[in-house]
């Protein structure tokens, strides 16, 4: 069974399909055509739906890295803090904290504390960390010292 359908052409190409009229099936080469697009427009569409399942997969495994380094560098960050930091080290974090610039920390610590930067950045390279996400924790394991201390060492 058939089904008729019109199509349109460009002025140019109905002209020059005139000429070939008599030894050219133009159903047939327009069904060929368009059964070909059809035939790629499904193997896309099937492809991306049998994907969904790596997306998905890949993600889940992309969110359980980025919670596990998270720990470590809240750890990391916690143990600097009680165990190596000085006082206007832990300041900074706090001040960067006050200013709102926690979004960009991996820059900030580059920057500003170019000392500390040297020491991590060994372990960031080697656990394959994104340098802003181990900044993120580590400044959150930071200030969770400071905020725990502070009030005992700002008494006078």
């Amino acid at each position: 069974m058939t089904t008729r359908i019109s199509i349109s052409l460009p002025d140019d190409l109905a002209g020059e399909l005139k000429a070939h009229k008599d030894s050219m099936n133009i159903s047939g080469v327009c069904a060929k055509a368009l059964r070909k697009e059809v035939d790629l427009r499904k193997k896309v569409s099937e492809d991306t739906q049998s994907l969904r399942g790596t997306i998905a997969r890949l993600r889940a495994q992309r969110l359980e890295h980025q919670e596990e380094s998270q720990e470590a560098d809240f750890l990391a960050g916690g143990a600097w803090a009680a165990d190596d930091a000085d006082y206007q080290e832990i300041l900074w974090f706090a001040e960067l904290r006050e200013a709102g610039t926690s979004e960009d920390i991996g820059a900030s610590v580059w920057g500003g504390m170019q000392e500390l930067a040297d020491t991590y950045q060994d372990s960031i390279r080697e656990c394959e960390y994104d340098a802003a996400l181990y900044w993120t924790g580590f400044m959150a394991g930071v200030l969770d010292v400071w905020d725990r201390i502070r009030a005992e060492v700002e008494a006078k």
